[in-house]
């Protein structure tokens, strides 16, 4: 992910209170940093899914949950239904730094190796693009 990304539109603010759950500081540090960008401003951030899920549990409502596919104790896959479960209705959006994701998981799905990551993640918010893998 390139932080120096220009390809990324100036958006008026959102109301959306988004939730970010990546086993890696860094990851999570740079899509913070993007979603700024695109005008996002509540937004929080966990590197242990079984912590963001403690949270819902204790009341939080996020819009959408951006998740790491690959994380210890429970893949993002299991984390986004079990966040389904507690919430209904938000947009959940996996990442992977691998496309190697076999079968249908029901949410789209962004490669965090791609050079053009923070323009799909802008389109996914934005919802010109569903990718299901």
């Amino acid at each position: 992910m390139s932080i120096g990304d220009s390809s990324l539109p100036s958006n008026a603010m959102h109301n959306d209170i988004v939730m970010v759950v990546d086993d890696r500081s860094a990851v999570l540090t740079v899509v913070h940093m993007y979603l700024e960008m695109l005008g996002y401003t509540d937004i929080s951030m966990y590197t242990d899914p079984r912590d963001a899920l403690g949270v819902i549990e204790a009341g939080a409502r996020p819009t959408i949950i951006i998740s790491d596919y690959e994380m210890p104790h429970m893949n993002g896959r299991r984390f986004l239904e079990r966040a389904k479960a507690i919430l209904g209705n938000f947009m959940g959006i996996i990442m992977t730094g691998s496309t190697s994701i076999v079968g249908d998981i029901g949410f789209p799905v962004l490669e965090k190796n791609e050079s053009e990551f923070s323009q799909r993640l802008s389109e996914v918010l934005r919802g010109s693009v569903v990718h299901t893998v």
